[in-house]
């Protein structure tokens, strides 16, 4: 919502990138899944979450809050 996307426009961006989504999320919960590196998991996911957005549709920088 911070970036002005509705639910519909999520699930499409859920629908379009469905294998990306599905690798990065497959790694953080193996990562979680690790008691020592579950630690260190969450600012990984925040990060790579937002890197994979950015990157996904196609920004060359990282989008600023309104």
């Amino acid at each position: 919502t911070r970036r002005g996307m509705g639910v519909r426009e999520s699930f499409r961006f859920l629908g379009t990138h469905f294998f990306s989504c599905l690798g990065f999320g497959a790694s953080i919960t193996f990562l979680f899944s690790i008691p020592f590196l579950a630690a260190f998991a969450l600012p990984v996911a925040v990060v790579g979450g937002t890197l994979l957005f950015a990157r996904a549709t196609g920004s060359k920088e990282l989008p600023r809050l309104k």
